[in-house]
Order: C-alpha cells, then structure tokens, then sequence
C-alpha cells in the first residue's frame, strides 16, 4: 500500500514509475519513503537501480511522513514495536534499528509535502523548556543509546548488503 499525508503533492512522472515497478520491487523493500530525506544526514547505500527507479538504504531517517510504499510484512512490525512509543510517529519509523523495518527511500521523490499546508505539529510544547535538569541528562542517554545502536546497525547492514538488482 502507499499511505499518503494530507499535504503530500505529488510529482506525476516519478510517482507514475514507482507505481509501475512497485509489485516487482525485491520482498526486503518493506518500507520506502517517497520523498526527499528531511535528515542533515542524507548518506545512503544504493539497494536497487532498474527501469530508471534508484532506491537507496538511508543511513539515519527521513524525519517526515509524508508518503511511503509499506508492505504487510512491515506494517506487522510497525505495530509490534508500537506498543510504547516516545516520539512522534515518523521519528519512531525512522528508528529501523529499533522497529526492525529498513529506511529506504527513492533517489528520484515522487512527493513532496505542500508548504502553504499548516501543520499541528508544529503547535507542540517548548522541548527545551520541557527537558531541564535530569531530564536533559536522560533524554541525552536516550539518544546517544540510540546512535549507537542505529551505528551498530548500519555497520551490519553495510557488511551484508548486495550489489543492485
């Protein structure tokens, strides 16, 4: 399936190709943003190069959600790791080392977000008045935890990762 935000706009010849391909693309492609990463980070390896459809394994997250491709395998393990959660839903799909669902993504988006579109988002509390003192020091263990493991991961994946098909 693909699950589209509200103020997605979408970018006709790319997104036409990607649909074309989709129901060939290799089963391990669980999840695919089909947007432009949103992280300062944008290394990714290349997993997948054919009929002018390029998808890359992205080394940190997209830090939106604003449209991806998600197969039943992956929408399984979404919910299992949804138990619990501590950030907003697209950061909590950005941690593949924790979800167990890859972050690949298009190198051509097929979609972007609308910018004249408002979003709730953006109306949340002051985090830096929200994490003061002891709080501060737990939420850097959280993400430092979080790098290392997200570090780990990707030295496994590099390690094992294919030629494109």
């Amino acid at each position: 399936m693909i699950v589209l935000e509200d103020d997605a706009m979408i970018f006709k010849e790319p997104f036409l190709r990607f649909l074309e391909q989709a129901s060939s693309l290799p089963q391990e492609l669980e999840c695919i943003r089909l947007f432009a990463s949103k992280s300062r980070n944008r290394e990714s390896v290349l997993v997948y190069d054919k009929g002018g459809l390029g998808i890359a394994k992205f080394l940190r997250g997209h830090k939106s959600a604003t449209g991806y491709y998600l197969t039943p395998p992956a929408a399984k393990k979404f919910l299992e790791f949804s138990e619990s959660w501590v950030e907003p839903v697209d950061i909590e799909m950005d941690q593949f080392w924790s979800n167990n669902v890859e972050c690949y993504g298009v190198l051509e988006p097929c979609l972007t977000h609308n910018p004249e579109f408002q979003s709730a988002i953006d109306l949340g509390i002051d985090t830096s008045q929200a994490r003061r003192g002891l709080m501060r020091l737990r939420w850097r263990w959280y993400l430092l935890k979080g790098k290392v493991r997200r570090e780990v991961h990707n030295f496994r994946f590099r390690a094992r990762v294919r030629k494109p098909a």
